[in-house]
């Protein structure tokens, strides 16, 4: 037996065998199994031409391990594999993920012989294909239907809406259907970077059948040109950079009908400071889209520059933006003063989006870029107001100095930057603006408020000192100061002339209210009224348990009656013993309101309080056994027996502590 017929011998008994574990059977039958072709003969016998690429949720079944590169799958096909419409949708998803290109590329010059109904479905069902254009895809063939064989791409992209909405079949056997244009496969193609699959792709609707004979009653529908539509925009760039300008070329000439790119391709290599690619660009005038947006700068410039761009006529459509307000910006934002320079130099608009473009180089500190925008003709003065506002919010002194210098409006600053410089102590840079002529009184001294907010007393001194009122908005600086708590602010107004009695003691209030018991002292100290608003700061510092601010008041006078007892009121309300007790100390009416803090206390389950009040004389049974009545109606049975032990009154109201207990079905009360 010589070595040829042995090799087809165990060849034609592993194949027919269909067991997969005769493999196992000798280290012959075993190097046999590994062979791609011998694989695919073996799948085709055991599972058929149908069934040997089988895809479910983009995995190979019933053997899996198998078909891990596309050797394999490129046997079966050219063996004649034809899997189901499912599995060849995804074989083709598959191949572009695992970027099997061998099998791209066979899948796309895969044609099928079709009826009328396909072929014309095939034309009309996305955008035109070579030869065919809107206008004629309804117009009649030359030749009779009958006589005329008619081709369509097995990898169909057909659009399945369009087709739906007009209730029409789209194939009567399609093998599968990619994706409207290619759109997500060349998307996937882009974001792994493979150019070859993107070419593929790009190129897919040059693709004839390659037929026997030369008939001139055929007629052939080619795969819909690439949509790109959605590509990330950085994915698309790191190609470019990688393939270099062959790549960028085809896409130039590729003139989809409308660039969806989600942003300017010149612009995010000017981002990136690619001098390589914008040179290239620009050079070759790459840098314009013709779309509704840009149709217009595109006209202008073929007609200013007669030289053709890589030799497309002027209806041609280009594929990438200069948007130059875009291009200038990411230039600007990124620091990329020479690409700046450059794409200047080529004629770039230097007022495009201006005010943007100086308000970037002001954010971003870049006074080198600034300088450079403002000679070559910026106008500083459109951009006054965000350039200045930017740079004193970050403080800087040099830029704003600068812009300045350069005829800036001082008086463009507005208010609120004004008390941001003031807030983050940038005292130098306030100090230039208002020697430049800023009007430190501006919007009811608001730098001297908002500096006193923040308790920057270098500020305030400065501003004070230079002309601001300290009386301003109803002596708002004070109140602010008093508000958070800066007292050495507090101080210095007070000996600048500010009323501590304005808004009815407002600072003295709000300084209670802030629980500043050493700002308070202050105020008192100087004069603050301790019982204005009806003893405010005392009401306000029982309901807060703040026993120290209700003795340091009613020590300096606060009056514990003030407003019908509230602040024992107050107190109850809130389940202060400590100041309950004290408030009790200096003479609080415990029996103002029908012994309202007693039942306030039962109302918020203050047993402690209660015990409390009941044993300072609190009267039990106020208001008609009002505690009792609630605490039944609750069920709170610990404080039902409490009340019954120390003098309530179960008959009270008609027995209704007993009725509502009942009806809320708290019947263990009954037997109290």
């Amino acid at each position: 037996m010589n070595k040829l017929t042995g090799y087809q011998i165990i060849s034609k008994i592993f194949i027919l065998s269909q067991n997969p574990e005769v493999r196992f059977v000798s280290r012959e039958f075993y190097e046999i199994s590994t062979l791609d072709s011998i694989r695919a003969d073996f799948l085709l016998h055991k599972l058929g031409k149908v069934n040997a690429i089988t895809v479910q949720n983009k995995n190979f079944i019933p053997y899996p391990n198998i078909f891990k590169k596309q050797e394999l799958v490129l046997n079966l096909l050219k063996k004649g594999a034809t899997p189901d419409t499912e599995s060849a949708h995804l074989l083709f998803q598959i191949s572009v993920e695992r970027e099997w290109e061998n099998i791209v590329e066979y899948l796309l010059n895969l044609f099928r012989e079709a009826t009328w109904e396909d072929f014309r479905l095939a034309i009309i069902s996305g955008r035109p294909r070579l030869g065919y254009s809107q206008q004629h895809i309804f117009v009649s063939i030359d030749t009779p239907i009958e006589q005329t064989k008619f081709y369509v791409p097995v990898v169909n992209n057909t659009n399945y809406d369009y087709f739906n909405k007009f209730d029409r079949k789209v194939f009567s056997n399609p093998i599968t259907y990619i994706d409207m244009g290619f759109k997500k496969s060349f998307g996937k193609a882009v974001s792994k970077g493979n150019a070859n699959i993107v070419k593929l792709l790009l190129n897919a609707h040059k693709i004839l059948p390659k037929l026997e004979l030369n008939d001139p009653h055929t007629k052939i529908a080619t795969h819909h040109k690439v949509i790109m539509d959605s590509l990330k925009l950085d994915k698309l760039c790191d190609m470019f950079e990688k393939c270099g300008f062959e790549l960028l070329e085809l896409f130039y000439k590729y003139e989809p009908e409308l660039s969806y790119i989600n942003g300017s391709i010149f612009s995010e290599f000017c981002k990136r400071g690619n001098m390589k690619f914008v040179k290239f660009m620009t050079e070759n005038k790459m840098g314009l889209e013709r779309n509704r947006h840009y149709s217009r700068v595109y006209d202008e410039i073929l007609e200013r520059d007669s030289g053709n761009i890589f030799n497309l006529p002027r209806h041609h459509k280009t594929f990438f933006s200069i948007d130059n307000g875009i291009a200038l910006k990411n230039a600007i934002e990124n620091g990329q003063i020479d690409i700046l320079k450059y794409i200047v130099e080529k004629g770039t608009d230097i007022n495009a989006a201006n005010q943007e473009c100086l308000i970037i180089a002001c954010e971003k500190g870049q006074i080198d870029i600034l300088k450079y925008l403002i000679e070559k003709g910026a106008d500083v003065h459109a951009a006054s107001k965000g350039c200045l506002n930017s740079v004193i919010e970050n403080g800087q002194i040099d830029i704003l100095k600068y812009l300045i210098e350069k005829g800036a409006d001082v008086h463009a600053v507005d208010d609120y930057y004004l008390g941001i410089a003031c807030a983050k102590d940038h005292l130098s840079l306030v100090e230039y603006l208002f020697k430049n002529g800023a009007n430190i009184r501006t919007d009811n001294d608001y730098a001297l408020r908002w500096a006193s907010s923040k308790g920057h007393i270098n500020f305030v001194k400065y501003l004070i000192e230079n002309g601001a009122d300290v009386h301003a908005y109803d002596n708002n600086s004070l109140k602010k100061a008093c508000e958070n708590g800066h007292l050495n602010v507090f101080k210095y107004l007070i000996q600048k002339g500010a009323d501590i009695h304005a808004e009815n003691d407002y600072s003295f209030r709000i300084a209670c209210a802030k629980d500043n018991l050493s700002l308070v002292e202050c105020l008192v100290k100087n004069g603050a009224n301790i019982r204005a608003d009806s003893d405010y700061a005392l009401r306000w510092a029982s309901s807060k348990g703040h026993i120290n601010f209700v003795k340091y008041l009613i020590e300096n006078g606060a009056d514990v009656h003030a407003y019908d007892n509230n602040a024992l009121k107050q107190g109850c309300w809130a389940g202060n013993l400590e100041v309950v007790k004290y408030l009790i100390e200096k003479g609080a009416d415990i029996h103002a309101e029908n012994d309202y803090s007693f039942r306030i206390s039962c109302l918020k389950c203050h047993l402690s309080l209660i015990e409390y009040l009941v044993k300072n004389g609190a009267n039990i049974r106020a208001d008609s056994d009002y505690a009792l009545r609630w605490a039944s109606s609750k069920g709170y049975i610990n404080f039902v027996k409490y009340l019954v032990e120390n003098g309530a009154d179960v008959h009270a109201n008609n027995d209704e502590a007993l009725r509502v207990a009942h009806e809320n079905g708290n019947l263990d009360l009954s037997t109290i």
